[in-house]
């Protein structure tokens, strides 16, 4: 049997208008893909929250290390003294509790020489009222029974609970910001007192992205904002425009 010598013709070369339209499919095929990794792919905001139950020493240096990276971000101390003004844990006469940056680039919300007992709800971000300097907490001075308070967080000897303190502190040199949680009693009954407790703490992962306070992950709607922020919305690659080849793809392109 004599086989046809169609079967054996050698292969003619395509021409240019049909190449270019398959490199265009090609191509326009590799952007829709990349495209739907981007989408798949989770979105890398990601708030780191840390519960506690850390009650703060009397006259002892109590850190804080945020973002658990072994480095010491804030540091709180709480001073009690007595009616000569010597460091006591008897027989208090005045107290006071202050928080400190570790260093000059972190910060503290609050208008000195305050630091801010903020509510849960607080958009902590680039337009925060911060400060650097030492802030008071809370304290409370004077030998009547009722006491002077001074501070945020004290409340003429009523407890202020889930209260958080908004901070801003830096990884690898880039700004990021956080909170702090605690539960602080300032009293006098009738020697000076002050109970603080560290009960939680967060930081947002991104830099520059803001926080809420009592906030511990992040939402649908802050995702979304930081693949956005990342990556743009690729266009989708109909039939109709890969139908069109090479014209359809500079068009798209102008239009992503």
């Amino acid at each position: 049997m004599k086989l046809s010598p169609r079967l054996f013709r050698t292969p003619s070369s395509l021409p240019e208008s049909v190449r270019q339209r398959l490199n265009s499919y090609a191509l326009m095929a590799g952007a829709a893909g990349m495209g739907m990794l981007a989408f798949a792919s989770p979105a890398d905001a990601k708030i780191v929250y840390t519960p506690a139950h850390q009650k703060l020493p009397l006259n002892k240096d109590f850190f804080l290390d945020l973002n658990h990276d072994g480095v010491r971000d804030f540091k709180f101390h709480i001073y009690t003294l007595d009616v000569n003004r010597r460091q006591t844990s008897s027989s208090m006469d005045e107290g006071f509790l202050f928080a400190y940056p570790q260093r000059a680039s972190n910060q503290i919300i609050g208008k000195q020489p305050y630091a801010d007992a903020l509510r849960a709800g607080v958009r902590v971000g680039r337009k925060g009222s911060f400060n650097n300097g030492r802030g008071t907490m809370g304290g409370v001075i004077g030998h009547s029974q009722e006491g002077q308070y001074v501070g945020p967080w004290a409340e003429s000897g009523k407890a202020v609970d889930h209260r958080y303190l908004g901070l801003k502190f830096i990884i690898k040199g880039e700004t990021h910001f956080g909170w702090a949680r605690f539960d602080v009693r300032i009293y006098r009954n009738p020697e000076a007192a002050i109970n603080a407790v560290l009960t939680g703490y967060a930081y947002e992962t991104i830099p520059n992205q803001p926080i809420v306070t009592g906030q511990t992950k992040e939402t649908n709607d802050t995702a979304r904002l930081n693949v956005s922020r990342t990556t743009p919305a690729p266009q989708p690659a109909t039939l109709a425009i890969l139908a069109q080849g090479a014209p359809a793809l500079s068009i798209w392109r102008r239009e992503e």
